[in-house]
Protein backbone atom coordinates (compact mmCIF):
# COMPACT_ATOMS: atom_id res chain seq x y z
CA UNK A 1 0.00 0.00 0.00
CA UNK A 2 1.37 3.40 -0.86
CA UNK A 3 2.02 5.95 1.85
CA UNK A 4 -0.83 8.12 0.51
CA UNK A 5 -3.33 5.27 0.59
CA UNK A 6 -2.18 4.27 4.06
CA UNK A 7 -2.66 7.85 5.25
CA UNK A 8 -6.16 7.99 3.73
CA UNK A 9 -7.08 4.67 5.32
CA UNK A 10 -5.88 5.87 8.74
CA UNK A 11 -7.70 9.18 8.31
CA UNK A 12 -10.94 7.42 7.33
CA UNK A 13 -10.65 5.21 10.41
CA UNK A 14 -10.14 8.25 12.67
CA UNK A 15 -13.19 10.00 11.19
CA UNK A 16 -15.30 6.88 11.75
CA UNK A 17 -14.13 6.65 15.37
CA UNK A 18 -14.98 10.30 15.98
CA UNK A 19 -18.44 9.80 14.44
CA UNK A 20 -19.02 6.77 16.67
CA UNK A 21 -17.95 8.81 19.71
CA UNK A 22 -20.26 11.69 18.73
CA UNK A 23 -23.15 9.26 18.27
CA UNK A 24 -22.48 7.74 21.70
CA UNK A 25 -22.51 11.18 23.31
CA UNK A 26 -25.79 12.02 21.58
CA UNK A 27 -27.43 8.78 22.76
CA UNK A 28 -26.17 9.28 26.33
CA UNK A 29 -27.57 12.82 26.38
CA UNK A 30 -30.98 11.53 25.29
CA UNK A 31 -31.11 9.40 28.46
CA UNK A 32 -30.74 12.63 30.47
CA UNK A 33 -28.69 10.83 33.11
CA UNK A 34 -25.35 12.51 33.81
CA UNK A 35 -22.40 10.43 35.01
CA UNK A 36 -20.25 12.28 37.52
CA UNK A 37 -16.47 11.98 37.54
CA UNK A 38 -16.72 9.54 40.47
CA UNK A 39 -19.08 7.29 38.46
CA UNK A 40 -22.42 8.19 40.04
CA UNK A 41 -25.33 8.48 37.61
CA UNK A 42 -27.77 11.31 38.34
CA UNK A 43 -30.90 12.13 36.35
CA UNK A 44 -30.51 15.70 35.12
CA UNK A 45 -33.85 16.65 36.67
CA UNK A 46 -32.42 15.69 40.09
CA UNK A 47 -29.24 17.77 39.71
CA UNK A 48 -29.18 21.05 41.57
CA UNK A 49 -29.19 24.23 39.52
CA UNK A 50 -25.65 25.02 40.64
CA UNK A 51 -24.49 21.51 39.66
CA UNK A 52 -25.94 21.97 36.17
CA UNK A 53 -24.33 25.41 35.78
CA UNK A 54 -20.99 24.09 37.02
CA UNK A 55 -21.20 21.14 34.62
CA UNK A 56 -21.92 23.47 31.69
CA UNK A 57 -18.91 25.61 32.63
CA UNK A 58 -16.74 22.49 32.98
CA UNK A 59 -17.72 21.25 29.52
CA UNK A 60 -17.05 24.67 28.00
CA UNK A 61 -13.61 24.90 29.65
CA UNK A 62 -12.36 21.37 29.13
CA UNK A 63 -14.15 19.59 26.31
CA UNK A 64 -15.02 20.02 22.65
CA UNK A 65 -18.17 22.14 22.92
CA UNK A 66 -19.42 21.11 19.48
CA UNK A 67 -19.09 17.43 20.35
CA UNK A 68 -20.86 17.87 23.69
CA UNK A 69 -23.60 20.16 22.34
CA UNK A 70 -26.28 17.50 22.94
CA UNK A 71 -25.48 17.62 26.66
CA UNK A 72 -25.41 21.42 26.69
CA UNK A 73 -28.87 21.39 25.10
CA UNK A 74 -30.16 18.98 27.77
CA UNK A 75 -28.74 21.11 30.59
CA UNK A 76 -30.01 24.40 29.14
CA UNK A 77 -33.47 22.91 28.54
CA UNK A 78 -33.58 21.81 32.18
CA UNK A 79 -32.54 25.27 33.38
CA UNK A 80 -35.26 26.86 31.23
CA UNK A 81 -37.82 24.36 32.54
CA UNK A 82 -37.05 25.44 36.08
Amino acid sequence: MSMGREFLADYAWEIEQEKNYADAIWYEAQEKVWETKDGRRIPVEEMTTSHIKNTIAYIQRNWDVELYQPWLDVFNDELERR
